[in-house]
């Protein structure tokens, strides 16, 4: 029980800085420390993922946070393309799996690494949004009546929900890691924006995954992992809480480096576990 609760805790930590769903970091840990098959890894990881962003959703909605528009969007066509997702894992052997999703990693984690700026930098210094910025340039402008769509943000927002959707249904990742950057691209606003809109778009998304997996497994096969699931969605939503406090005083660069390196090593690692 002490490891889920570890895995609980870095998966919450993650989502609550990054606004990813984790599960880059819980999936390969899950395979190495708790012996899981990648097909039980990347499902339990879906319900995790909808369960910890559902929290965060419900939160910034009861503050009035969110904006309707690309919420529905993404998750629209990123629960369309969740089930579809969901039916081609099965025909994937766990070896082919396991390497793809270290290679996703991999991606993933490359442009967390060689980025020269964050884009937090960027709205900072009035280049990504904020002042000096000229809204007229972004794809899907703000404004105080609300969230201007336009023909580019259409095509945007349709083609990384779907993108998303199906990620998340073949690898079990929640995918905030295409959401956050899309969202700060299209809109220019700051990563906060994004964070707080990515959950509430993961909820969806990853709960259409989860329930086309629990449909496609069945609940016997999965009875034996309940009460390891139950630590793990306890401690992750501990972990959520701790880290919405203190994310403010934290420097977002080297927490992204960090989980980078981290997401490769431990990807590799459990790749080579799956693989041997």
């Amino acid at each position: 029980m002490f490891y889920e609760i570890l895995i609980g805790l870095s998966t919450g930590a993650v989502l609550g800085i990054t606004g990813a769903g984790g599960s880059v970091l819980a999936i390969p840990l899950m395979i190495i420390v708790l012996g899981y098959e990648p097909t039980i890894a990347m499902g339990l990881s879906l319900g995790l993922i909808a369960i910890n962003t559902g929290i965060a959703f419900a939160k910034s909605g009861l503050k009035g946070e969110l904006y309707a528009l690309p919420i529905v969007a993404f998750s629209f066509f990123g629960m369309i393309s969740a089930p579809l997702g969901s039916w081609v894992r099965p025909m994937i052997a766990p070896t082919w799996l396991m390497a793809s999703f270290t290679l996703l990693v991999v991606l993933i984690s490359a442009r967390m690494l060689f980025k020269p700026r964050t884009s937090q930098q960027l709205f900072e210094t009035g280049k990504l949004g904020g002042v000096g910025y000229s809204l007229e340039k972004a794809s899907c402008a703000m404004t105080p009546t609300g969230f201007q769509l336009r023909p580019r943000c259409a095509v945007v927002l349709i083609a990384t929900g779907l993108a998303t959707g199906f990620l998340s249904g073949v690898f079990g990742v929640g995918g905030g890691f295409i959401i956050v950057p899309a969202l700060m691209r299209i809109t220019r606003q700051p990563i906060t924006f994004a964070i707080r809109h990515s959950a509430a778009i993961l909820f969806f998304i990853s709960s259409a995954g989860a329930l086309s997996y629990l449909w496609q497994q069945g609940i016997e096969p999965l009875a034996p992992y309940a009460l390891p699931f139950i630590s793990l969605v306890m401690s992750s939503l501990v972990g959520l809480m701790m880290v919405s406090y203190w994310v403010i005083e934290l420097k977002h660069r080297r927490i992204e480096l960090f989980f980078a390196i981290l997401a490769i090593t431990l990807s590799m690692a459990a790749a080579w576990q799956v693989i041997r």
